[in-house]
């Protein structure tokens, strides 16, 4: 895969995994995320205190991750050579409070990436989707 340098400045956080701890001894998460340009996102690996909570929108530089081949991952730019300042990278801009437009935010990305079973995602060959 190329290298391929993004700023995402409308990334909607939709959630976080468990923290793990990685081979290099970093504590880490990995984090889901829908921005318009982007489309859904896989950001890895991700420090747990940061900006990157549920339904926060940020601005966040990303770039392809060498290690995983799949179109919606990347990872914070710099996020090996400079871990401890990795969360300052990630830029809150707002939060999306209201019960409604959360829902409206999900009924769209249903429609665009929804999927009634794993086979559907498959077939359209990617890694992230709704259901």
């Amino acid at each position: 895969m190329q290298d391929e340098t993004v700023i995402a400045d409308d990334l909607v956080v939709l959630g976080n995994a468990v923290p793990d701890v990685i081979s290099d001894e970093r504590i880490t998460v990995c984090t889901a995320g829908y921005s318009k340009k982007l489309g859904l996102v896989r950001i890895y690996p991700v420090p747990p205190v940061s900006n990157m909570k549920r339904w926060n929108v940020v601005e966040i530089p990303l770039e392809r991750n060498s290690r995983d081949n799949r179109t919606e991952s990347w990872k914070i730019q710099g996020s090996k050579s400079d871990w401890s300042g990795i969360a300052k990278k990630i830029r809150f801009k707002h939060s999306i409070d209201e019960r409604r437009q959360r829902l409206s935010l999900l009924e769209e990305l249903y429609n665009k990436f929804g999927a009634t079973c794993i086979e559907q995602l498959n077939d359209r060959r990617v890694s992230l989707g709704l259901h």
